[in-house]
């Protein structure tokens, strides 16, 4: 196994800058995803790591080793492309032996690297098919096994999941997730899918614009994300953002959503915060969708009237979005509810797991959730 480390990392293409002083570490052993949005710079930053691209700036580290001159192939890296990449007129056999045969690697020693990784990924009744005779799911596995047989040091994933169908992602996933924790090789995955994240990683690196905007683990970063871009994107459906400002009251401390009735004062002084906001400060309160429900009649809800504007229903839950004081929120009911499109009904804000960030800088004020 072998640690990573990102140390001021920047990348320019022409005059455009797509990653900004990039610092991140990778332990042994850790899987790292790294997230964000389409142009985040997630793949140009993996690719770096690879040798595939040049960094304009910055340096990479594999274990004690600079690398940022070290030719691809030198690097004791596996990459898992999104296309596969697989050759069409080998067999699978020959696919995943051909990296092994170019380095002069000795045959009984392929041999054996190939029955493993056949029987580790169960392929090897595919072994005599060519790439275009498989299915998508069976063609990853293949790109897998041609990484895994060189038992590199460190593997770089490229969104591998992308081109395939829902459920396969999810078996495809648990799959991914299982020969980590057998193997216990460091992994680097890009993906722009949250979920994805947020069920693979042992930390999460959230990238936006060419910048680390948060470095957690994944419960880390849903609980407590440190500024609005996390809080937004990490969670499905998102979490809740309600601007408004602050309000003092009989020694209590308030956020009056904007666009709301006078009365319509959400509680926030139960929160540790960073610093104390002025009366009239523009604040933003963040509330997960799975605190927005049914009222059980607990002192921090707040328990008010909203429309109903559409539903979506998994069979577990219902995904509710409400009309609340001129804006959309998302709301998380029990299957048993019976909301109505159009119709109003009582739902309560739980304000006892609440995020609070200044609107202006985006950035958390409330500290971390504790856990109890």
């Amino acid at each position: 196994m072998t640690s990573l480390a990102l140390r001021d990392v920047t990348k320019y293409f022409g005059s455009t800058m797509v990653l900004n002083n990039i610092n991140l570490e990778v332990e042994d052993g850790e899987f790292l995803v790294l997230v964000g949005p389409s142009g985040c710079g997630k793949s140009t930053l993996l690719n770096i790591i690879a040798g595939l691209e040049v960094s304009t700036d910055g340096d990479i580290l594999i274990g004690d080793r600079r690398v940022n001159n070290v030719h691809p192939k030198d690097r004791d890296i596996a990459m898992v492309f999104q296309s596969y990449a697989l050759y069409p007129t080998m067999t699978v056999r020959k696919n995943i032996r051909f990296g092994l045969e170019v380095r002069g690697i000795a045959r009984d020693k392929i041999d054996a690297s190939l029955n493993n990784v056949a029987d580790l990924l169960q392929i090897r009744e595919l072994l005599d098919r060519k790439p275009s005779q498989l299915s998508g799911g069976q063609r990853q596995r293949v790109a897998m096994a041609r990484a895994l047989v060189r038992d590199p040091s460190i593997f770089l994933f490229d969104e591998p999941l992308s081109n395939l169908d829902a459920k396969l992602r999810v078996e495809m996933r648990v799959e991914i997730k299982r020969l980590h924790h057998r193997l216990k090789t460091t992994v680097v995955y890009v993906t722009h899918d949250q979920i994805e994240a947020m069920n693979l990683a042992t930390r999460i690196a959230v990238l936006a614009k060419g910048s680390v905007r948060q470095v957690g683990a994944p419960q880390e970063l849903y609980d407590s994300p440190a500024n609005m871009f996390v809080a937004g994107f990490i969670g499905s459906p998102a979490m809740n953002l309600i601007h408004g400002v602050v309000v003092k009251h009989d020694g209590r401390l308030f956020v009056q959503p904007d666009n709301s009735a006078d009365d319509s004062l959400l509680r926030i002084d139960h929160c540790e915060l960073t610093a104390v906001p002025e009366d009239g400060a523009r604040i933003v309160l963040g509330i997960r969708p799975e605190y927005v429900s049914l009222s059980d009649g607990t002192a921090r809800h707040f328990d008010t009237n909203m429309i109903v504007e559409a539903i979506e229903s998994n069979g577990f839950d219902k995904h509710v979005t409400f009309q609340f004081s001129g804006r959309q929120i998302t709301g998380r009911l029990p299957s048993h509810a019976e909301p109505v499109v159009g119709k109003s009904m009582q739902v309560a804000l739980d304000l006892s797991h609440i995020s609070l960030f200044d609107e202006q800088s985006e950035i958390r004020i409330s500290r971390p959730h504790r856990k109890s």
